[in-house]
């Protein structure tokens, strides 16, 4: 039997961007059956529209419109009265998985990944070919739009076109073209997920056109934006040893002491003193100093300790 050499076995060893990964596992994303792949579409920008209006304090208008080009070939727009997105940052928000404002903080929040949206545009493109188009605008006066398509070996945009126009808006518009999807009044349809979400966001004004041209208002009940949610440090007990290492890494204070006040919640003077009677280095070292060792010391007795 013939042995193959090492280089034969990895002639074909390549590194795999993100986007590739989630193109071969769309599955993954919620794209997954021909109803339920454009419910998805229509839940990530209904999503980020809701946290995009709730984070600047407005009252969200949105409307979502479904348009049939042909056979399981369809076409939705989504708009919405939002802050507007930072034109430089269109094509990160747009094309690029795992880029976004949520998932570095410790804070409860619709969307966590940054993978939704830019998963639209992929899907997007893989069934109908055509690039996303996005139109917003900050309320300065200047409104861009773009039509961008992902580069999926490199997670990056390509910004197929860029137009700047003054106009007296703002808010964020998307249009995106699909096929291989089919609308559904069902359960699992797009209309019952606005029609649910509407429920669910008493505070947003969402009006839904399906593909027959039937609009329906879903109208606020009520003038109350939610309490924003609260980011909060992290439980000590709910920390490991790598989360440790790491934080004090990046950390600027100057003694393990006072990283561990500052950056875990109900963690009080007192309890770094219980944890510095507990391990056998003193906590007035430098976190960024600290070993794996030292970090697991710390873990083990805060584990013994109540809090």
């Amino acid at each position: 039997m013939d042995v193959l050499k090492a280089e034969e076995l990895f002639r074909e060893f390549r590194e795999v961007s993100i986007t590739e990964f989630f193109k071969k596992n769309k599955a993954h994303l919620g794209y997954s059956g021909k109803i339920r792949s454009l419910t998805t579409v229509v839940h990530e920008l209904v999503t980020n529209s809701l946290d995009a209006c709730e984070e600047a304090r407005i009252l969200p208008d949105i409307l979502v419109e479904i348009r049939q080009l042909g056979d399981e070939h369809y076409m939705v727009k989504e708009v919405d009265n939002g802050p507007g997105i930072l034109p430089k940052r269109v094509p990160d928000v747009f094309g690029k998985m795992l880029a976004g404002t949520k998932f570095h903080r410790n804070i409860q929040l619709r969307g966590q990944q940054g993978i939704g949206v830019a998963g639209v545009t992929m899907f997007s493109q893989m069934t109908s070919g055509k690039p996303i188009k996005v139109k917003t605008s900050i309320g300065n006066g200047k409104v861009h739009e773009f039509e961008l398509m992902i580069d999926i070996s490199k997670n990056k945009a390509e910004v197929l076109d860029h137009l700047v126009y003054d106009e007296n808006w703002r808010g964020t518009q998307v249009e995106c073209e699909l096929k291989g999807v089919k609308f559904s009044l069902g359960e699992q349809g797009p209309y019952e997920y606005v029609r649910r979400t509407a429920i669910a966001n008493p505070h947003a004004r969402i009006v839904f056109i399906d593909p027959n041209g039937k609009k329906t208002i879903f109208e606020r009940s009520s003038d109350t934006i939610p309490k924003p949610p609260i980011e909060i440090k992290p439980h000590p007990k709910g920390i490991t040893v790598d989360d440790l290492f790491h934080m004090a890494k990046s950390s600027t204070a100057r003694k393990v002491s006072s990283f561990l006040v500052s950056s875990f919640a109900r963690m009080s003077p007192k309890k770094v003193k219980e944890i510095q009677s507990k391990v056998s280095f003193d906590l007035d070292k430098n976190p960024r100093k600290l070993t794996w060792q030292e970090c697991e010391e710390i873990i083990k007795a805060i584990q013994e300790i109540k809090f």
